[in-house]
């Protein structure tokens, strides 16, 4: 019987490669330079820049947020958010927009398949957006809460 990953680790690594995925499509997104890439998505929080020409956006922090086990019961789960930050940059008045198209995206991934594949995790909502207010333009922020079912550690059974 295989067990299919089910630690806090797992879990960020397969919403990481979800929001990858989902994201993918988005290699239009404009840079700083005026470039054009697919959104940098990283584990936890951007890295300090390497140097002052070092690209940031498009980018999807993907981090936890908080989690809770229950009273310890065989019926129970365990739960837990994780954050997706996303910033896009757009020297326009509507350089805001791809934040709604990426959150879109994001909403029907996990709607439409809330397992993230291979492992024990189920994103059982709700699932939370919003723009921060106020928005630095150019430079655009969206916060993505997602929230999870966990399988719980069990409980050992001391030896009679």
């Amino acid at each position: 019987m295989t067990i299919a990953p089910s630690t806090l680790p797992d879990l960020q690594k397969a919403l990481k490669d979800r929001v990858a995925a989902v994201l993918a499509p988005f290699w239009g997104a404009e840079t700083k330079s005026g470039g054009h890439r697919v959104p940098n998505v990283v584990d936890g929080w951007i890295p300090p820049k390497a140097t002052a020409d070092t690209e940031r956006f498009p980018f999807a922090e993907v981090r936890p947020l908080n989690g809770i086990d229950s009273k310890q019961a065989g019926d129970q789960d365990a739960k837990a958010a994780w954050l997706i930050v996303l910033g896009v940059y757009g020297d326009t008045d509507d350089g805001w927009i791809p934040l709604l198209q990426m959150i879109q995206a994001l909403r029907e991934s996990l709607d439409e398949a809330p397992l993230l594949d291979g492992t024990a995790f189920e994103h059982e909502g709700p699932l939370e957006w919003a723009l921060t207010d106020p928005q630095p333009r150019p430079q655009w922020f969206a916060v993505v809460t997602t929230n999870w079912l966990l399988p719980r550690p069990r409980r050992e059974s001391p030896e009679v």
